[in-house]
């Protein structure tokens, strides 16, 4: 790997040389030289989509009460019928043709910018259905740009065909990941609930070339979710990603219960050699991001039963750093609102269009969930997937406490060991893992 230049810490999103290519974040005081080094991985979320030495300065700051970024949940119609979809009884719930009012969005969105200006940088759109489904999408896309906002889309990639989608995501600089979760057209149709690999692979393979051919700083990556009828494709999945001409890959096990288990001991051994095998095609010019980067706690179920009070719901920084607009033009306070019909009924705090619900908004991102609700909510934040990242924010915040100056360096990203441990769901059970310890090479397992 390259021996990058620091990104300068003034500039808050990361060059494209360090986007998902560093393995930590070192943390030195002045005071004392102590030194806090913060794991690279979507535990911390964030710092895999900002420049981390300008957002832990903003953390500083703030003293976590700051917005960077809004998850917008676009739509509930897809292009797909996955079996492993996590979000379908709340798209049911709410109606599969629902779609996001992009203007009021986009009101809302330059209204928090003024009132973040500092902070506020990134607009997430992937949302329960496919984003780009959304009728005048290209209008949201050209109005966040217009905003200054920077753009991460998750989709299924089937309207990239179209040339105005296109051509608006290429003029924002966006980062598009396409989930496509197989390297082969049975694999698809068995992961997708559709056909058309193809098809998909045609597809982003002309998002390159215009993407090369007008030099946009758009970044486009493949994802690939591990399951027992896929685990066989992991390295032709890289591969493929590659010869299409992706910048990255990524690899995890979104399961919230969702994505078939039956998993064996000779299952594991086989999904971490393959990873180890992706990850020795990491370099400058195509990332690869296995679960050392891209991993977060695998979620079997949630307690829905547990009652968080007020004092427990400020605790969540994630959902004051990442808000959550939902398809019906609405607000909820939790930022998983979007996975689960339950989360969004006990943290909804109202529509878009009343100014009672931007109030609320602004109490929670400046003093907590639990102020912003004024109520205890069941909100599963005893099994959360984001407890990781409001851990580590406190570690940040305490270790930097009271400090006038401290360094911030990014450590580059050396394949070959598994510094988190990595779980697959047992076969035959709903919360139980296999799990590959840390500081092992994928063939010891």
């Amino acid at each position: 790997m390259s021996p990058w230049q620091q990104p300068p810490r003034e500039q808050p999103l990361l060059p494209r040389e360090w986007l998902q290519r560093y393995d930590a974040v070192r943390l030195v005081r002045h005071s004392d030289g102590k030194t806090l080094d913060v794991p690279g991985t979507t535990s911390v979320l964030s710092f895999l989509d900002f420049n981390p030495r300008w957002y832990i300065d903003q953390l500083v700051r703030t003293q976590g009460r700051a917005l960077f970024s809004v998850a917008l949940d676009m739509t509930n119609s897809c292009t797909d019928s996955c079996p492993m979809c996590f979000t379908m009884a709340k798209r049911e719930a709410e109606g599969m043709k629902n779609h996001m009012d992009g203007a009021l969005a986009l009101r809302r969105l330059s209204e928090l910018h003024e009132t973040y200006p500092d902070t506020f940088r990134m607009v997430f759109m992937s949302g329960s259905g496919e984003p780009l489904s959304m009728p005048h999408v290209t209008e949201l896309i050209d109005g966040v740009t217009e905003l200054g906002l920077a753009i991460r889309l998750y989709t299924a990639g089937k309207n990239l065909r179209k040339a105005g989608i296109r051509a608006a995501l290429l003029a924002a600089g966006a980062v598009i990941r396409v989930s496509l979760d197989a390297a082969s057209e049975q694999s698809f149709r068995a992961t997708h609930a559709s056909k058309g690999l193809d098809e998909r692979c045609a597809i982003i393979r002309q998002v390159v070339q215009e993407r090369d051919a007008t030099g946009s700083s758009s970044l486009i990556g493949a994802h690939f979710v591990i399951q027992k009828g896929n685990l066989h494709e992991i390295v032709a999945f890289a591969e493929q990603a590659r010869e299409l001409g992706c910048d990255f890959v990524a690899y995890s096990q979104e399961t919230y219960g969702q994505v078939a288990g039956g998993f064996t001991e000779n299952d594991l051994r086989r999904v971490l050699d393959g990873l180890l095998t992706v990850e020795a095609m990491h370099t400058d010019r195509f990332g690869v991001m296995v679960p050392k980067l891209a991993r977060r706690p695998t979620i079997t179920r949630f307690d829905k039963e547990h009652i968080a009070s007020q004092s427990e719901l400020n605790m969540c920084h994630r959902s004051r750093h990442h808000l959550f607009f939902g398809v019906a033009d609405d607000y909820s306070a939790c930022c998983l609102a979007g996975l689960d019909t339950s989360f969004k009924d006990q943290s909804l705090v109202g529509p878009l269009a009343e100014p009672t619900t931007m109030r609320t908004l602004r109490t929670v991102v400046d003093e907590g969930v639990g102020t912003g609700l004024g109520r205890a909510a069941k909100l599963s934040c005893n099994s959360c997937m984001v407890n990781n990242y409001n851990r580590t924010l406190d570690r940040i915040l305490a270790h930097l406490s009271g400090e006038s100056g401290w360094d911030c360096d990014l450590l580059p990203y050396t394949p070959g060991m598994l510094r988190d441990d990595y779980e697959l769901t047992v076969s035959g059970t709903s919360d139980q893992v296999l799990a590959a310890p840390p500081g092992k090479r994928a063939g010891d397992a």
